[in-house]
């Protein structure tokens, strides 16, 4: 039998140091007898008797079993800096290029450098959806795309070349690509429906305009108009105009185009009685045609 005796404490026992214990398990008369067991064999003990979780980890790094029993650091870190466009916090950051597998994620703001659906993944955007900055950011689609509803397009479009093409070109498949072109006529036009009353300028109801200019009309004199700046040469375009007023013989007119220059085209609007302009367009056509 041991003898109790008062020893100085020690607070910070090592693995070899001694403790007495009383062996219960050993049967008679070998039983409660007084054996040593060492800290060390104390601690392995209590860790595989009781499933204790060992191992280490890094600060502000997430866990993750690393064995049955054991964990070390995962790829998610947590940071106290930034965190969302307005540094909103937390953040979790996956450093390396851990990959993520989930079910189903609901989210009411996600930032993120990459989003791939690999295989047969599916990436659904509900809502109004804003992708990257304009100025900064691009958009590549590897795939064929499909959209169920009309496209919009605010900016200009590029054909495979990297061109936004010019006034009055149109996208043309070269096959394998687009690329912009002319129409095919060697020309653009502007077409537009007007009528003039009093002593108003002509109002145009443009039918089409694909010049890419937005020209204005104006009333110079009786039964003389002007329709400006549409041109940029006199010498490559084309126009034409009909109608006039045929509300009754003693009114009637006609439309004519009287001179061409650079700034403006002007047009009278002459009595068939007379010949002489007056006002009043009931129902007029204009088309020009630039020649490039």
């Amino acid at each position: 039998m041991a003898i109790i005796y008062s020893y100085p404490k020690k607070t910070t026992p090592g693995s070899g140091d001694f403790l007495v214990i009383t062996d219960s398990e050993q049967p008679a008369p070998n039983k409660n007898r007084t054996k040593s067991l060492t800290v060390g064999d104390l601690a392995s003990f209590v860790i595989s008797s009781q499933s204790a979780i060992t191992g280490s980890g890094t600060l502000n790094t997430v866990p993750v079993f690393t064995g049955a029993t054991s964990i070390g650091d995962s790829g998610l870190v947590y940071t106290t800096t930034g965190g969302g466009s307005a540094g909103n916090l937390p953040l979790y950051a996956f450093s390396g290029s851990a990959d993520v597998t989930m079910q189903r994620v609901v989210l009411s703001d996600m930032f993120c450098n990459n989003i791939s659906a690999a295989g047969t993944g599916t990436v659904t955007l509900n809502g109004n959806t804003t992708i990257g900055d304009a100025s900064v950011d691009a958009l590549t689609v590897g795939a064929t795309s499909t959209f169920n509803a009309p496209a919009r397009f605010n900016g200009t479009i590029l054909d495979s070349t990297g061109g936004a093409g010019t006034a009055g070109q149109v996208l043309s498949s070269t096959g394998t690509a687009i690329s912009w072109v002319s129409d095919g006529e060697g020309f653009t036009s502007y077409v537009a429906k007007i009528t003039q009353s009093s002593t108003n300028a002509p109002v145009a109801t443009v039918i089409n305009n694909n010049t890419g200019l937005t020209p204005t009309w104006s009333r110079s004199n009786t039964g003389d108009y002007r329709l400006s700046g549409l041109l940029a040469s006199a010498n490559t375009h084309f126009t034409q105009v009909t109608g006039g007023d045929s509300s009754s013989a003693a009114t009637a007119t006609t439309l004519l185009v009287k001179s061409i220059n650079p700034s403006d085209i002007q047009i009278v609007n002459l009595k068939l009685v007379d010949g002489q302009p007056a006002d009043g367009i009931t129902l007029g056509f204009i088309e020009v045609r630039k020649y490039s």
